[in-house]
Parts: structure tokens; sequence; C-alpha cells
């Protein structure tokens, strides 16, 4: 068999496996793409957070279990992904003033459209 026969998708790294040779029968089939657990971890938060299968809180859980210090050498787009999903910021709360009949009052709740809003009926052409 060859060594160094496979390339890491996250992160690079040439390592050697084969599906097919008895002496990697022991090793997880992921092996054929990734050169750790570790890679594998990282990659299927990313690629779930992508996806929209996971949130971004989410999958910064699990990237904050996973050993990042080699984050530099991981595909650019997957750096970028690591950078968006770690980046969580609280959005501030916005408070709005609403004029009503009776006075002025104060509300965190931002009111987008208008919450009995009619429905439009459509003219159907009869033969």
């Amino acid at each position: 068999m060859i060594k160094n026969n496979k390339v890491c998708i996250l992160c690079g790294e040439r390592y050697s496996f084969c599906s097919r040779c008895e002496e990697f029968d022991h090793l997880p089939r992921w092996m054929a793409i990734y050169c750790s657990d570790n890679c594998k971890k990282i990659f299927d938060a990313i690629s779930a957070y992508n996806m929209k299968l996971k949130t971004k809180e989410e999958a910064a859980k699990i990237l904050k279990e996973c050993d990042l210090s080699r984050k530099s050498e991981f595909k650019e787009s997957c750096q970028k992904y690591i950078d968006e999903i770690l980046d969580i910021k609280e959005e501030p709360s916005q408070e709005v003033v609403v004029n009503t009949i009776l006075g002025t009052e104060k509300s965190a709740e931002v009111i987008t459209e208008p919450q009995n809003k009619p429905k439009r009926i459509r003219n159907v052409k009869r033969k």
C-alpha cells in the first residue's frame, strides 16, 4: 500500500488509510476522508450549520469541545464558517415607543406587520 495516500478534507494533512486493506480494518470508515476524529467533528458541525440542521449556538457548542489550535491549516472556507459560528453576538434589545390613544407606552416587542391583517380575496372568473 502507498504511504500517505489520503488528504484530510478539513486540514489538508496527508495520512495513510486503505478501506480494502486488512491492516486498516480496525479503523472507522470515515478515515477515508478525515485524518482524525477531531477533524470529523469540526467538519460535521460546520456542515450541519451550513445546511441549517444546527443553529449557530449548537454548532458553537460542538466546536468549543474540539481542538481548534490548527485552525490556520484548515481550508479557507472552513475557517470562515468557524469564525462565523464562534462570533456569537447578542443583539441589543430594541425599545420601541408606541403612541396610543391613551398615551405613550414603551415596548420591547418590535411589530413588523399588523397582527390581524385581513385576508385578500382574489377575483375568480366564472364561466
